[in-house]
């Protein structure tokens, strides 16, 4: 049988998709070299050869001795002047004063007691108003119960409860038994029985 001159050889077939065309390859390695070749450009341009800066010079500078003052003064065996000279005769002064603003001296107070069962505490930041002491804790559908005047003591029985976005205590008169309520604890401070007995 003879060959046919006219029919090429098959090529291999490959699998789609697994080789990159080999121009993309060469593209990709130009601009890999570009991109390496200016960043060693950027590295020598920033200092890659730079000189190297001098040593730095050291000047030390001294006093006169205090042969070459006008003075004429001598060094006592204890190194020091004697105060006749050094104030008059050097224009130096007898005494140092620190200049400069001072400060005036802390304000130290007492760590403020928070509200608990049993403290005693004074309405605060009532004003010319009264304090509305109610029958439960809370502002809406409560009634109130008595009011009371700025700086009246109280004793805390019951409480806290959170109602209306304020804290509750239910307090009780001191020298009242029978008149309890529920108070908001904005208006109330606690005191210690040092400052109740002044």
């Amino acid at each position: 049988m003879r060959e046919n001159p006219n029919l090429t050889p098959p090529r291999p077939i490959r699998p789609p998709g697994l080789f990159p065309p080999l121009w993309s390859i060469i593209i990709t390695m130009v601009i890999v070299f570009g991109l390496v070749f200016a960043f060693a450009l950027l590295i020598y341009a920033l200092g890659g050869r730079t000189a190297p800066s001098p040593s730095p010079e050291i000047i030390i500078k001294t006093p006169l001795p205090l042969s070459e003052l006008e003075t004429g003064a001598t060094i006592l065996s204890t190194g020091t002047l004697p105060p006749e000279i050094v104030s008059p005769n050097l224009g130096m002064p007898a005494t140092f004063v620190m200049a400069g603003p001072t400060l005036p001296p802390p304000n130290i107070t007492p760590t403020p007691r928070t509200v608990a069962i049993g403290t005693i505490v004074r309405v605060v930041d009532v004003g010319d108003q009264q304090l509305n002491v109610r029958d439960r804790p809370g502002v809406l559908e409560t009634s109130i119960v008595f009011r009371v005047p700025e700086g009246e003591l109280f004793t805390v029985i019951e409480g806290p409860t959170q109602t209306d976005g304020l804290t509750w205590w239910r307090i009780q008169a001191i020298d009242n038994a029978g008149r309890t309520g529920w108070a908001a604890a904005n208006y109330l401070q606690v005191i210690d029985s040092s400052s109740e007995s002044e």
